[in-house]
């Protein structure tokens, strides 16, 4: 499953920089993430779109974190992109859907923001896991 994250990308000035996010979608080649499309990591992602991402899943004990690299696509999505990511009205994917982590209400404002662009998704492909920390304790 899918956790909070931090996504590391280059402000203006080359500088890492990171924003907390909450991953959208995951598959075992993309990571999905919404945001704001005036947003200042959309114009950092378009200047340089390579990233590190920390997943986290805080309610583990010890903590569990994945660092991941990969190149970020800004996405406009359609609506049958909205449907997919979102899911529709009715939950049957818990995990996927956003029914799952926000009030009731704001789910269909997530979608309205999508569908008059004031929010775009961010996809992270090509993506490579370059260390691990899972419940034995250890690293990789």
């Amino acid at each position: 499953a899918c956790r909070d994250s931090v996504l590391f990308c280059r402000d203006r000035h080359g500088r890492p920089i990171g924003y907390p996010m909450r991953t959208l979608a995951c598959t075992e080649t993309t990571l999905t993430f919404t945001t704001y499309a005036k947003s200042a990591k959309v114009a950092n992602l378009l200047a340089d779109p390579r990233v590190s991402i920390l997943v986290v899943d805080e309610g583990a004990d010890p903590l569990h974190w994945v660092s991941i690299a990969g190149v970020a696509r800004v996405v406009v999505p359609d609506e049958a992109t909205i449907q997919r990511v979102f899911g529709g009205r009715s939950v049957s994917d818990a995990d996927r859907s956003l029914e799952a982590r926000v009030p009731e209400g704001i789910s269909e404002l997530v979608r309205e923001r999508h569908r008059d662009g004031k929010r775009v998704l961010l996809d992270v492909g090509e993506i490579s896991v370059s260390a691990v920390h899972l419940e034995t304790g250890g690293s990789r």
